[in-house]
């Protein structure tokens, strides 16, 4: 494994752990302590990757630049071979992903719990054929991270080149938990606090993950790869605007067996065209009806943007989803 290992920049009480920029990395590894600013420089992305999304998000006090790493070393299970790299189109969405990574952007360690800090990893929406507002997670870094929550932006796979593009991007959800998990103790997060975010596509591959678990996603103990160890099962979900991709909810069907269903929280739109109230509903009802935990946040105009931190109509949504993180146990109010 080759791993380089590059500098993040500290401004104000904002610290970071730094940037590791990997072609392969398949065990953990362990950041070193961000330099001064002075000192800082520019990342060398993985290869493939668009230029720029490794670049600072300012936050409250300062600002946070991610740590940039390929989900697999190697090629993904199916990963299409030859692609062209992916772009941004200019305006912060990203097309054409064909290798699957992340973007960490981790607390200050002085907002870091004993325990460890709890992780969202987030999906960002796109119907599957590109990301928007990759960097940053959707513009919920500045509001979580300063409240002591990791916060992972997930580059999953799209059409094209993928020809089962939910598939895929299942694949690289549940590889992104595992991935967390397996660098758990080296980016202070609690393990059995690791959970995802949505928008839109990003919320229906929430929804297909977490319905289409095997033996709750249990990770398995004799694999070579070490993050294959780790279990997939998210400890929470949270689905914004969950769009259907023109399915029902039959095609998501919840259960009770094992663990049962992760808490949700799940907000939506009455007036959504592109993500129907009704589905977000459906979603509801179907987890109740096994014992599922929902906590369901509607709202009466917004339609499919209601959810967007900078100008939705529901863009208090965190005053919401934090209480709720608390009362699940996922986070702790620290002020």
């Amino acid at each position: 494994m080759k791993t380089v290992l590059l500098a993040a920049a500290v401004l104000g009480t904002a610290a970071v752990l730094g940037v590791v920029a990997m072609t392969r990395a398949p065990t953990p590894a362990t950041p070193a302590p961000a330099p001064s600013s002075a000192n800082a420089q520019a990342s060398n992305l993985p290869p493939g990757w668009a230029a720029g999304l490794d670049k600072e998000v300012p936050v409250p006090g300062g600002s946070v630049k991610p740590i940039c790493l390929n989900l697999w070393e190697g090629a993904a299970p199916g990963q299409v071979a030859g692609a062209k790299p992916e772009r941004d189109d200019g305006t912060g969405r990203i097309y054409g992903v064909s290798i699957p990574g992340v973007l960490v952007y981790l607390p200050a360690k002085e907002k870091l719990p004993a325990s460890g800090a709890a992780c969202v990893i987030e999906c960002m929406g796109g119907s599957y054929d590109h990301l928007t507002r990759l960097v940053g997670a959707d513009n919920t870094v500045p509001v979580l991270v300063p409240k002591g929550i990791a916060v992972v932006s997930l580059k999953y796979r799209l059409k094209p080149v993928s020809t089962n593009v939910e598939q895929d991007a299942v694949t690289d959800g549940r590889r992104a938990i595992r991935f967390v998990r397996a660098h758990a103790k080296d980016w202070g997060i609690d393990p059995a606090k690791v959970g995802l975010m949505g928008w839109s596509a990003g919320g229906n591959l929430i929804l297909s993950l977490s319905t289409h678990l095997q033996k709750d996603g249990a990770g398995d103990p004799a694999a070579q790869d070490p993050v294959e160890r780790e279990s997939c099962r998210p400890d929470f979900v949270t689905l914004l605007s969950p769009w259907p991709n023109g399915k029902k909810i039959d095609a998501y069907p919840a259960t009770k067996e094992g663990k049962g269903m992760p808490p949700a929280f799940i907000g939506s739109a009455r007036d959504d065209t592109t993500a129907p109230f009704a589905f977000a509903q459906a979603i509801k009802t179907s987890w109740e009806a096994v014992g599922g935990k929902v906590e369901f946040y509607e709202i009466a105009t917004g339609n499919h943007g209601a959810f967007e931190l900078l100008t939705g109509t529901a863009k208090d949504w965190p005053d919401r989803w934090l209480p709720w993180m608390e009362k699940n146990g996922m986070w702790k109010n620290a002020q």
